[in-house]
């Protein structure tokens, strides 16, 4: 995200506001025949994906999540590009009956994915991995930095967290609706929403405030 910062002629601050820790969870003993990943941080924190997703079929949300993925030496058959609602309908198409569908990452879902899940009638396994929570430095690192003119976020933890610490810029923008909702919910103004779910994306809505 910083070198799209830097090709516009910005100066880029990174507030690390979140950080994810791993849960101990045991692997699922049963064939997880669909998978949906959400995050490419779930390839950090579950070691051997491709062991046991050696015969599965694998959606992934997002180029850099499939990126991780490939690299883990994992097959994926589907990327959703349009946020959780489109990697929904990703997991549809591959879709057969008698499937049993798995979503491996993060504690707490994305309100547009747990959304979609909910309006399609199959039980849904999930596999958690990871968890997120506030990084008790963040207060310390911003009270350092020069003002902001523009903060970027990207999840809608990092929204949470920043309105923790009481953060202030002078304009915001959210990297898709989700992100939006939870900054709308907890009384922080977004004023600009990136077209498509990416930091390519998040950066240029940046650039028209």
């Amino acid at each position: 995200m910083a070198s799209f910062i830097m090709e516009r002629g910005g100066t880029p601050l990174h507030l690390p506001l979140t950080l994810q820790v791993p849960v101990s969870n045991e692997s699922p003993k049963c064939k997880m025949d669909l998978v949906l990943i959400s995050s490419a941080k779930t390839v950090k924190y579950s070691p051997d994906l491709s062991h046991f997703l050696s015969n599965s079929k694998v959606v992934a949300i997002g180029e850099k999540t499939a990126l991780s993925l490939k690299e883990a030496r994992v097959g994926v058959d589907a990327i959703g590009t349009g946020g959780g609602k489109n990697a929904v309908e990703m997991v549809q198409t591959l879709f057969q009956p008698n499937d049993k569908v798995f979503h491996i990452g993060a504690q707490v879902m994305s309100t547009s994915l747990r959304m979609a899940f909910s309006k399609w009638d199959i039980p849904l396994h999930r596999w958690v991995v990871y968890r997120t929570i506030d990084n008790p430095q963040a207060k310390i690192i911003f009270s350092g930095l020069p003002g902001i003119d523009v903060a970027c976020f990207s999840s809608g933890s990092a929204v949470r967290a920043w309105k923790r610490i009481d953060g202030r810029a002078r304009k915001i923008v959210a990297i898709g609706p989700d992100t939006e909702s939870v900054a709308k919910k907890i009384g922080v103004k977004v004023d600009k929403v990136a077209e498509e779910r990416n930091f390519k994306s998040l950066v240029a809505a940046a650039f028209t405030l």
